[in-house]
């Protein structure tokens, strides 16, 4: 999705870490059958047919959103097939209960980059619409970073924005101020004078 950007990236909750094509982190989950999981979470879908199954190859979601009614079925079922595989954790998010492997945090995933940036100076910003997103708007925090919370809903970010349309708006608004910064900056040290109108 970046190409041809070279960036760390983290995906599947931080269970993916990708620091570049010779460099990647992925716990080993082999102790855990996705394949079982799946058929039991399947069969105890049976008589809720408005219940979406997603399997993410490394966890498996259960979504509600077609009839929020069904959540604390959803979360029933979740919590009764977690007993049988005490390796995954419940993460709840928007109308969707998923379980995950226990070592799937986006925090830890956030300093586990942040460490391998090893960075002198660096004030990290985290954007999140999702209950999953905690994690990482805490370990932010810790940094003194910007954590930034889209939507509605309790939250650990320092910030809100509405929606998506306001994030691009931070974003491009964002990205102006860095340039401009950088051009300061740059002819301040070129000696060059400013004009500023």
């Amino acid at each position: 999705l970046l190409h041809p950007i070279e960036v760390p990236i983290a995906g599947s909750h931080g269970l993916d870490i990708y620091f570049g094509s010779d460099n990647y982190i992925r716990p080993d989950l082999s102790s855990i059958n996705f394949k079982k999981l799946k058929k039991d979470i399947i069969e105890s879908c049976e008589k809720y047919p408005e219940l979406l199954i997603e399997d993410k190859g490394y966890s498996i979601a259960l979504h509600y959103r077609k009839n929020p009614n069904l959540e604390n079925h959803a979360f029933n079922i979740m919590q009764q097939i977690k007993s049988f595989y005490p390796q995954l954790k419940i993460n709840k998010g928007k109308f969707v209960v998923e379980l995950i492997p226990d070592q799937a945090d986006k925090g830890k995933a956030i300093q586990t980059i942040l460490n391998h940036l090893n960075l002198p100076s660096v004030s990290p910003i985290f954007i999140g619409d999702d209950l999953t997103d905690e994690s990482g708007f805490i370990c932010i925090n810790q940094q003194s970073g910007l954590t930034i919370k889209v939507g509605s809903g309790e939250t650990h970010a320092k910030y809100r924005l509405k929606d998506i349309d306001d994030v691009a708006n931070f974003l491009f608004l964002f990205q102006n101020r860095i340039k401009n910064l950088y051009v300061k900056n740059s002819r301040n040290q070129n000696g060059e004078k400013i004009c500023l109108n």
